[in-house]
C-alpha cells in the first residue's frame, strides 16, 4: 500500500499568493484522497513585504518566521489527525527568483539565521546537508528561473502541477535524468481546483518531517495530476 502526500502547497495565512485558508485546504485534500500535506508556504523578503502590505504583518525576521508557521499550525490544528500535516517552506534568496522547497527544518534553528535570505543556494546547501535537510528546486524551468548547480540540490521538481504557470516539466525531467538527480512532484496549490495536481506516493505514512525526508531520499513514486 502507498500513501499519497502533497509536497508543495500554500495557505492564505502564510503566503501572500495563497487564496485558500488552511482549514479549507485540509478539507479539499481529504476529499481528494491524500494521506498528508507538507505545507510549503513562501519564505522570502518579497513574501514578507506583500503580507505587510496585505494586512500589516511584521517584517523583522522573527516576525517572518512566525508568519511562516501560521498556515502550518492552522492546518495541523484543524486536521486533528485526520490528515498528516508536516512543515516545509518554499525558500527564495535575494540573489534571484529561484525557489527551493526545504523539508526537515525547525523554527528554533531557523530563528538563528536572520541573514538567511542573503546566503544563496551554495551556502544554504552546505548548511542543509550538515543538518540533514532536504532541498528540492521547485519548477526549475519556469520563466525567470536560473540554472542551479546540481551539486547544490538534492532533488528536482520534475512535475509541478500549477495550472496557471508554464513550468516546462518535460525539460525539468530531462535535466534531472541528465544529472542523476531524483525527481519530485507537487501540485503547487494556491487556490481551489489546484488540489490533486501532483504529489508523491510513499510506502509508509510519514511519522514526522525526518521520516518524510528519509523516504523522499529513498526515491518516491510520483503523482502527476491533470493540471
Amino acid at each position: 500500500m502507498y500513501y499519497k502526500i502533497e509536497t508543495h502547497c500554500h495557505t492564505f495565512e502564510s503566503s501572500a499568493c495563497g487564496r485558500v485558508p488552511a482549514e479549507q485546504l485540509v478539507e479539499l485534500y481529504l476529499e481528494a484522497g491524500y494521506a498528508g500535506l507538507v505545507i510549503t508556504d513562501h519564505f522570502s523578503a518579497d513574501n514578507s513585504e506583500r503580507l505587510a502590505a496585505r494586512d500589516g504583518r511584521p517584517t523583522d525576521f522573527a516576525g517572518q518566521c512566525d508568519n511562516l508557521f501560521q498556515g502550518y499550525q492552522a492546518a495541523k490544528d484543524f486536521a486533528q489527525g485526520r490528515l498528516i500535516i508536516l512543515m516545509g517552506m518554499e525558500l527564495r534568496f535575494n540573489a534571484n527568483r529561484n525557489d527551493y522547497l526545504v523539508y526537515g527544518f525547525d523554527k528554533p534553528n531557523l530563528l538563528k539565521h536572520s541573514d538567511l535570505f542573503h546566503w544563496g543556494i551554495e551556502r544554504f546547501s552546505a548548511y542543509a546537508r550538515k543538518r540533514g535537510l532536504l532541498v528540492v528546486q521547485a519548477h526549475p524551468f519556469r520563466d525567470g528561473m536560473t540554472i542551479t548547480a546540481p551539486a547544490s540540490i538534492d532533488m528536482l521538481e520534475v512535475h509541478n502541477g500549477h495550472p496557471r504557470q508554464a513550468s516546462r516539466n518535460e525539460i525539468a525531467a530531462r535535466w534531472a535524468e541528465m544529472h542523476g538527480l531524483p525527481g519530485s512532484s507537487g501540485s503547487d496549490f494556491h487556490r481551489q481546483g489546484d488540489q490533486g495536481g501532483g504529489g508523491v506516493l510513499l510506502p509508509e505514512k510519514p511519522r514526522n518531517s525526518d521520516h518524510f525526508v528519509t523516504m523522499m531520499k529513498e526515491g518516491p513514486l510520483l503523482v502527476k495530476g491533470d493540471n
